[in-house]
């Protein structure tokens, strides 16, 4: 899973103390709205189908 990137980054950055440079932090940014916007159309994607296939249903 891609968030396993971004926590290990932290973990390390919590546990050990070690400081991550600005770009280690962008593509953690990166990631995670990667994985926002992923999941926000998947969501939605999900949405129209139960909608199809309830008029669907209604129109037999």
């Amino acid at each position: 899973m891609l968030l396993e990137v971004v926590a290990g980054t932290l973990w390390v950055w919590w546990l050990l103390g070690e400081r991550p440079t600005p770009l280690a932090f962008a593509g953690g940014a990166l990631v995670l709205g990667s994985l926002l916007a992923k999941g926000l159309y998947e969501r939605r994607l999900e949405r129209r189908l139960r909608a199809r296939g309830a008029a669907q249903q209604g129109s037999c």
